[in-house]
């Protein structure tokens, strides 16, 4: 088992601080995009606006495994 951390931004960072532990690089993955499902709908005005939704995930040393990111623009809004 390998720890994980996930950390959401959209404008700032919102730290994990205590990480989780997953047995496979898929249930890292499929939790990333779980979470980032989660959060567009709180993030949507800004989405809109230009500003990204993103989940950058490091392993237990703090290295960047994978981001997720979303982003959005419209005219007008």
């Amino acid at each position: 088992m390998a720890r994980y951390y996930f950390h959401a931004e959209n404008g700032h960072r919102v730290v994990d601080e205590q990480g989780s532990d997953y047995e496979s690089d898929v249930e890292v993955r499929h939790t990333a995009l779980r979470l980032l499902c989660e959060m567009l709908p709180m993030m949507e005005q800004d989405l809109w606006r230009g500003r990204a939704a993103r989940v950058l995930v490091t392993n237990a040393a703090q290295e960047e495994v994978f981001v997720l990111t979303v982003e959005a623009s419209a005219r007008g809004v």
